[in-house]
């Protein structure tokens, strides 16, 4: 196992990316959660992350295969349910997050099964795949979660990234 030692201006507030409003909690979440999509290496295209496939079904339409075999941190398997449950969490009136306006043009997010999303957008939408780079949480940690603001989830964060919070 390798370990990634970073030095951060600030004192991380909040590991948690939809809830990530410094430098330092959105560096170091962008190393423990992964996105739907990403940007390639040179930073021209938009490739898959979470998503094995991506396409558009209709200009308003966006379908998502996302990879078999994704872990969490801890085993559980990932699936389309995080994906659903991390947009619902963001558009929820208990929680303040940056997030909530780049997803104002989202009509509706189904998980067709485990391993495939739908995305409606209310019109045709030129950020559709960009706004499914932030990064995904887990719904088998946080559904129970009265106050996820204020969570320890926060400071102890589970991903699907390659690095894990030591301290």
């Amino acid at each position: 196992a390798a370990t990634l030692h970073l030095s951060t201006s600030s004192n991380p507030s909040r590991i948690n990316p939809i809830l990530a409003t410094d430098a330092a909690s959105s560096e170091i979440a962008g190393y423990i959660f992964n996105g739907l999509v990403k940007y390639d290496k040179e930073g021209r295209n938009i490739i898959g992350d979470l998503a094995e496939k991506f396409y558009f079904e209709d200009n308003v339409t966006l379908v998502f295969e996302l990879k078999k075999g994704v872990t969490w941190q801890d085993g559980v398997p990932f699936s389309a349910k995080d994906v659903l449950f991390t947009y619902e969490l963001i558009n929820s009136p208990q929680v303040v997050s940056p997030y909530t306006s780049t997803f104002r043009m989202v009509k509706s997010v189904e998980a067709v099964d485990e391993l495939t999303l739908r995305i409606t957008y209310k019109e045709p939408y030129f950020k559709a795949l960009e706004i499914w780079m932030s990064g995904i949480l887990p719904r088998h940690l946080l559904k129970d979660e009265e106050n996820i603001m204020s969570s320890g989830f926060n400071t102890d964060p589970v991903g699907t990234g390659p690095y894990r919070l030591s301290k």
